[in-house]
């Protein structure tokens, strides 16, 4: 490179411009023959000293003034020519580096601009999958399908419990779930006990012909049947009341078991949208990644110019 800038400097251009300049000055180039560019290049010795980039410029000539312009020529001409060289070099490396920057800020922007419109068109509201509505929504629908399914058997267990106890003839309703239930049997052990304390001051023949024993033992009886019916009313109502419960347990079970599938299918068209959501980020990464070096450049560019310079 340096034997090129060397040759540069008593090269034709170089010599045009100084003649140029010489004849601007007032000197007769007219001596040096048809091509005074030639003649002066003649009287050039360019000669660059060894183990440094030091060049010694020499001219010779008739008259001193034009050797000695010639030489101070050069050196002005020389010095335009490496400025403006850098400058050109240096113009079109930082006008690429800015065309650069602003093509990747423009294809992040529009990229940006694409992610956002992707993301509100199928209703993505954060980039962490699990805290979007419909993935959210499905949750629920789990939650509440297992709760369902938990009162599902519980009610089973009930209806097959009260037709267990009905086969048996066992009753199911207790008294203090039911008033008049437990007014009658309240009634009833109110008898006994006046039976039993009569029982322990009178003989059995003398109670069987005591009308107010016999009238004890015939309302006893009484009640006892009232009793009787009361538990079967009661045990028919619980049974009606377990299988409504059953009904809808099972009702409740089976929409449940529809909106799930129904969501299997926004889940899996969501879980594509937002595996594609994700792809596009990632290319917005990317693209500010490289907009990010493009900058990164521009600064070292111009860093780099000024040292240069």
């Amino acid at each position: 490179a340096f034997l090129t800038e060397v040759q540069t400097l008593s090269s034709r251009p170089i010599i045009e411009r100084v003649a140029e300049q010489l004849r601007g000055a007032g000197h007769d180039l007219g001596k040096l023959g048809l091509d005074p560019v030639l003649g002066l290049q003649s009287s050039l010795t360019v000669n660059a000293v060894e183990g440094t980039q030091v060049v010694e410029l020499a001219a010779v000539g008739a008259e001193p003034e034009l050797p000695a312009a010639l030489l101070v020529g050069i050196s002005e001409v020389y010095r335009e020519h490496v400025a403006q060289a850098y400058r050109e070099s240096t113009t079109e490396a930082a006008a690429n580096a800015d065309e650069e920057v602003l093509r990747r800020q423009d294809a992040v922007a529009a990229k940006r601009q694409a992610v956002e419109e992707f993301r509100v068109r199928h209703g993505i509201v954060s980039p962490e999958r699990e805290e979007n509505s419909i993935l959210a929504e499905m949750q629920g629908l789990a939650a509440a399908q297992k709760d369902a399914n938990k009162r599902l058997t519980e009610a089973e267990g009930r209806v097959e419990s009260l037709h267990a106890a009905a086969a048996k003839g066992k009753g199911v309703v207790r008294a203090r779930d039911n008033p008049t239930l437990a007014a009658l049997e309240a009634r009833a052990s109110q008898i006994r006990e006046e039976l039993r304390e009569m029982g322990r001051r009178y003989t059995p023949e003398y109670l069987e012909m005591d009308p107010q024993a016999r009238a004890l033992r015939v309302r006893l009886a009484e009640l006892e049947e009232q009793i009787k019916a009361q538990r079967a009313v009661g045990q028919s109502s619980a049974l009606e009341e377990a299988e409504q419960e059953l009904a809808a347990a099972r009702e409740s079970t089976r929409r449940l078991q529809l909106q799930i599938a129904a969501g299997k299918q926004q889940v899996g068209a969501f879980a594509a949208r937002f595996s594609q959501y994700k792809s596009l980020q990632e290319e917005l990464g990317q693209l500010e990644k490289a907009y990010q070096e493009a900058l990164q450049r521009q600064v070292r560019l111009g860093a780099t110019q000024r040292s240069r310079a």
